[in-house]
């Protein structure tokens, strides 16, 4: 029998046991939620999942999966891809999550840095052919085996895959043994790679729907990405978690959200601020009502305030809950219940979770305990991370021995809730997606002309962050920005490549000789740079 969300907080169910369990309860007709993919026409019911889950199990278990392993799987979101989540559970193994639209050099690194046994992918993923890049991919990486997913555009045909007269073994899923493996950036280099356990997974997402409010009868939309945290935590797990029905897209559009927000009526919704301004730009456009929308959840961005009051009034939402989280903490960490003081309604991301701590700390002293002053966010609960894949020097250098995680965020605390005002870390934050300035400025140092680069953010009311490449050309040469752009559009997968190109002299240099990248990011906000 599943268990409530009290429940689930204290004494947690592995993944594949959750599964089991609501099931159980479909078949006692006493569950309400599924899955809806979008690119279906029915709900799959907790009966109708568990089954495709087995049989997934199944399929593992004849190419000799099991615990310890691991799969990959690259894609778009799908049906498949929580089935494929489910599955890896029930062997006792773990899913590693692989941004769809890596080139094929980046697949290759990301497979060689994860060793799956296994790859799942997409036959096609936008305009790529995703299916011949991952079976290349994976010859290289040397994988036991690949698998490309029929269909296509999210309607991935499971039954072309799976035996539905295969016996599912018996579940093996572990709550403190890892079940997704996260890509902090998803993209070329290599990247930090997050381990999420059962337990962390499980019990955040729990957390979060208990206090955002969400239960049995609720569908939310979830244009969120499974291949990150919030996407698959706060989305996906979350419906499992509180029976509410998981309204899932294969990537965000525009008008594909609204209109099934509307025509299934969902109850909540999930989503990036940059999703918010354009849902709301459409719906006013178009003079489009959302009456069966009571709340929402935002995050993944700073969070402006006036967007948020024009969610609240324009969705007719009873409630918005702002969120702060991060990979590390799977995800969530903070969230906004309503009940705030006025002051800070919009203004802060609410306050810690159940069970969760956070400290301000000085960044340069080690400080602690600094009031309502801005310093660095520490984190501490039952949902940290249990470190980064095969590299135990960064996870030391994030986790404090006494097991506090630094988040590399400024921020600080006012009547309890948490503001986030800055990040110590460089990620640039576009769209929701999350981009490591580094590895843009690897791929643009080997264009013609270009002797130094560096990448800064450049506020944008659309993206809340863009990218903005900041040059200096070769010595008596010059750039051609037609072909920095085709070198770019060859070495970055789409959401890394930037928006803007500026040129500049010479970068300005701190005294120990590294590039000032706060000076740059100042003269790019303020447009002084030609």
């Amino acid at each position: 029998m599943a268990k409530s969300l009290d429940e689930l907080v204290n004494e947690p169910l592995s993944f594949d046991a959750l599964v089991l369990a609501r099931a159980e309860e479909g078949v006692a007709g006493r569950a309400q939620g599924g899955l809806s993919p979008v690119e279906y026409d029915r709900q799959f019911g907790w009966v109708d999942f568990a089954k495709l889950a087995g049989q997934a199990a199944a399929y593992l278990e004849a190419r000799d999966i099991g615990p310890g392993d691991r799969i990959a799987i690259c894609g778009q979101n799908s049906l498949a891809w929580i089935v494929w989540l489910a599955a890896a559970a029930w062997r006792g193994a773990a899913l590693i999550a692989i941004h769809p639209n890596l080139e094929a050099e980046n697949l290759l690194a990301a497979l060689g840095q994860t060793k799956p046994a296994w790859l799942f992918a997409d036959q096609r993923s936008r305009s790529v052919e995703l299916g011949e890049i991952a079976q290349e991919a994976a010859e290289k990486a040397q994988l036991s085996g690949v698998t490309i997913m029929p269909g296509g555009d999210g309607l991935l045909d499971l039954s072309a895959v799976l035996d539905v007269n295969a016996r599912p073994p018996s579940p093996q899923g572990s709550l403190d043994t890892p079940l997704n493996i996260q890509f902090t950036s998803g993209s070329t280099g290599r990247p930090k790679v997050v381990m999420l356990s059962h337990r962390a997974l499980i019990v955040n997402a729990a957390l979060t729907a208990q206090t955002s409010g969400i239960g049995p009868g609720d569908r939310m939309a979830a244009p969120l990405p499974l291949f990150h945290s919030a996407g698959l935590s706060t989305g996906a797990i979350l419906s499992f978690v509180s029976d509410a029905s998981w309204v899932g897209f294969h990537r965000f559009h525009t008008e594909t959200v609204l209109d099934n927000i509307i025509a299934r009526e969902c109850t909540a919704i999930i989503g990036v601020p940059t999703m918010y301004a354009t849902l709301l730009d459409r719906m006013a456009q178009t003079e489009t009502a959302t009456p069966s929308l009571r709340m929402g959840i935002i995050g993944g961005d700073f969070l402006p305030p006036d967007l948020c009051q024009r969610t609240v009034e324009t969705m007719g939402l009873a409630h918005l809950s702002l969120v702060y989280g991060q990979t590390e903490f799977a995800p969530t960490i903070t969230v906004s219940r309503g009940d705030e003081p006025p002051e800070y309604s919009y203004t802060t991301c609410g306050p810690p979770l159940p069970g969760v701590t956070v400290r301000i700390v000085d960044p340069d002293s080690g400080e602690d305990g600094l009031k309502e002053e801005v310093g660095e966010i520490w984190v501490k609960g039952p949902t940290m991370m249990s470190g980064y894949f095969d590299d135990p020097q960064a996870t030391a250098a994030a986790i404090t021995p006494d097991g506090w995680l630094r988040t590399g965020d400024l921020g600080r605390v006012l009547g309890g809730c948490l503001q986030v005002t800055a990040r110590l870390k460089e990620l640039i934050i576009r769209g929701g997606e999350n981009v490591s300035p580094y590895e843009v400025e690897e791929a643009l140092r080997t264009a013609t002309g270009v002797a130094d680069v560096c990448v800064a953010p450049m506020p944008s009311d659309h993206w809340g962050e863009e990218i903005c490449a900041v040059l200096v050309a070769d010595r008596n040469e010059t750039i051609a920005m037609a072909a920095l752009r085709n070198h770019a559009q060859s070495n970055l997968p789409r959401h890394m490549r930037p928006d803007q190109y500026l040129i500049w002299s010479e970068l300005p240099l701190l005294a120990n000789g590294k590039v000032d990248r706060w000076a740059v990011k100042e003269a790019v906000v303020a447009g002084e740079i030609i």
